[in-house]
């Protein structure tokens, strides 16, 4: 996992959104001018710093790409921290990071985060404390998908059952309680990273 500081975050993320919707990068007076410095050196300086770290290189004609670009765009999806309710997922502030994601887990360009576990509530589901969630951002899901949702303002992973018509929350422990409505679900878990 790759440690940035805010500012590099930033500079990550309009790099992504800008590559999404144009299929280039932004030039470093661009980069410069979004995050509102006078000096295309201080973009210049942010953009070395995500080439040190292993995001993104540079060409023999000065152009910025992605590390090890080919025919795709990488996928450094955002590690999200506490979500809030009435806010996007992806808002800046709850980014605490970025990982790089094996092209294998994603279909496309589907929009997905990430999180971090907390807690031993899905353990019977062989998903641990500290364990990595990639999750897929929808609003539904089917009934025996293990979910990411937000109760209240508390992210939770469970899976997303229903009994005689209503939706609940069950986690993999016994030791935990279901869950019932409301809870809003944020998005399916399509994989998960673990550090040995």
């Amino acid at each position: 996992m790759k440690k940035l500081s805010k500012r590099q975050r930033e500079v990550l993320e309009y790099l992504r959104e800008t590559w999404k919707k144009t299929g280039n990068f932004p030039t470093v007076r661009e980069v410069s001018r979004y995050l509102g410095l006078k000096s295309s050196g201080s973009g210049y300086f942010h953009l070395k710093a995500l080439i040190k770290k292993g995001f993104i290189e540079q060409d023999p004609s000065g152009r910025f790409k992605w590390k090890g670009f080919t025919e795709e765009f990488p996928r450094y999806v955002p590690l999200v921290g506490n979500i809030k309710a009435g806010y996007p997922v992806e808002s800046p502030e709850f980014i605490e990071d970025y990982i790089s994601v094996p092209k294998i887990l994603l279909r496309g360009n589907e929009e997905v985060f990430s999180l971090k576990v907390k807690g031993n509530s899905m353990e019977n589901a062989h998903i641990l404390e500290g364990d990595i969630v990639i999750v897929r951002k929808q609003s539904i899901a089917e009934i025996g998908d293990i979910v990411v949702a937000l109760v209240g303002d508390e992210t939770t992973i469970k899976y997303l059952k229903e009994k005689e018509g209503r939706l609940y929350l069950e986690p993999a422990n016994p030791n935990y309680p279901p869950i019932f409505e409301p809870f809003v679900i944020l998005g399916k878990v399509i994989g998960l990273i673990r550090k040995i």
